[in-house]
């Protein structure tokens, strides 16, 4: 980065999010293809206010963002995506975004008088890489969000297709809230899927129930 470049965390408005061409390039070529959902839904869930989008800055470019998606039942914030650009990794910038993103889902859930009891995320599993790099890659991120004090929940876990013809298989990582009880996994789920999946990508009843019974084993 140029050395007079100056770090800076916001929240970006529905508006200014849909402007910033930056943002976008990055998360094209950060997520995989079929864990990409369209940008009109990020937006529209923006500007409903249930997602907050927090940017890491260098002046006015954005070199990484989350994505984060209040559940109400149970209340939870849901990490739907979090990138920083290769060039900036390493210097603790994902560490702080993660950490403002969640703040951030906080302040925005307090706003709706809603107190959130955690953090919950999808990663790749490692075990299920096609290659050694690949392998590596994923357990690094696992690694990643472990410091960060993420716990892996156990559970078949599948995102929900997206963008693609068919469910993704994942982790299901869990951050709480210093001194609040652990959600029932099976209401997460339920919550990821009916609140995300559903009322925000609009996948239909008959696409999520048999998935959810799937993953929960019922």
């Amino acid at each position: 980065m140029p050395t007079n470049a100056t770090l800076s965390f916001d929240d970006a408005s529905a508006e200014s999010a849909a402007a910033d061409e930056g943002l976008w390039k990055l998360y094209a070529e950060s997520m995989p293809a079929d864990e990409r959902e369209p940008r009109a839904v990020i937006l529209a869930s923006m500007a409903a206010g249930d997602v907050v989008l927090t940017r890491a800055r260098h002046d006015a470019t954005t070199v990484g963002f989350a994505v984060t998606h209040l559940l109400r039942s149970p209340a939870a914030a849901f990490l739907v995506y979090l990138a920083v650009a290769p060039q900036e990794r390493g210097a603790g910038i994902g560490r702080e975004l993660f950490e403002s993103a969640w703040n951030s889902a906080q302040r925005a859930a307090a706003g709706r008088g809603i107190e959130v009891i955690g953090m919950v995320w999808e990663i790749d599993d490692p075990d299920l890489a096609q290659d050694g790099a690949e392998r590596q890659r994923r357990a690094k991120r696992r690694n990643f969000f472990t410091r960060l004090g993420g716990n892996s929940l156990p559970v078949a876990y599948l995102q929900p297709p997206i963008n693609g013809p068919s469910p993704v298989p994942m982790l299901l990582m869990w951050r709480a809230k210093p001194g609040a009880a652990p959600p029932q996994i099976a209401d997460l789920v339920r919550a990821i899927y009916c609140e995300k999946y559903g009322a925000a990508n609009g996948l239909p009843a008959e696409t999520l129930e048999p998935l959810i019974d799937r993953v929960l084993g019922i």
